[in-house]
């Protein structure tokens, strides 16, 4: 299911910033008394854009669409830029809808 999740999670990150290159993904599952989930490390790749920034800083409060899913926390971890890129590290966790 993991791996579902995270295809979700990319697909909502690419509608968000638009096209990207997932560089690497990693999860490990979530849960607390009532809730079920997934926490996310990912990395990737995203071409020159002037609302980078602004995306970044509104990232958080995002609507990121996940059937069956929604991001309850989502952060830069960390921003590399690249000569013709620049590489976001992102920390988030889904959670399953009843």
């Amino acid at each position: 299911m993991s791996r579902d999740v995270s295809n979700r999670l990319i697909r909502a990150l690419s509608v968000y910033f638009g096209p990207l290159s997932a560089v690497d993904h990693r999860t490990s599952k979530w849960s607390s008394a009532t809730f079920t989930g997934t926490r996310h490390m990912i990395w990737f790749d995203i071409g020159p854009c002037d609302k980078l920034g602004t995306l970044i800083q509104n990232l958080p409060e995002a609507d990121l669409p996940m059937p069956g899913h929604f991001v309850a926390d989502i952060e830069l971890a960390e921003r590399n830029d690249l000569p013709e890129s620049v590489r976001l590290g992102l920390r988030a966790l889904t959670i399953a809808e009843a």
